[in-house]
């Protein structure tokens, strides 16, 4: 899946993926072997999946007031696009 990397920016803080795994991710197609390693993809899913589940405990954990601190400086279509992982993968899954 190929989007416009320069809304993905590289100097963000370690999140659900890591600086190394999100730079390795967008540029897999200039890397000289073209894949990721299988030890890479298996810490990515991981990750993953963990920091989808922290998701749900941000969801009943955390005040309205600081979820819409978190994401006021960003466009609804911005969050939208980030997000759009979410149901996608719950599709592929079944």
């Amino acid at each position: 899946m190929q989007q416009d990397q320069s809304k993905y920016d590289s100097d963000r803080p370690n999140s659900v993926l890591t600086v190394s795994h999100r730079d390795r991710l967008i540029n897999t197609e200039a890397d000289s072997s073209g894949d990721l390693t299988s030890k890479t993809r298996q810490r990515i899913r991981e990750r993953t999946l963990s920091g989808t589940k922290d998701l749900g405990i941000l969801y009943e954990y955390l005040d309205d007031r600081d979820i819409e601190q978190t994401f006021e400086s960003y466009s609804t279509e911005e969050i939208m696009d980030a997000m759009r992982f979410l149901p996608a993968s719950v599709w592929h899954t079944g």
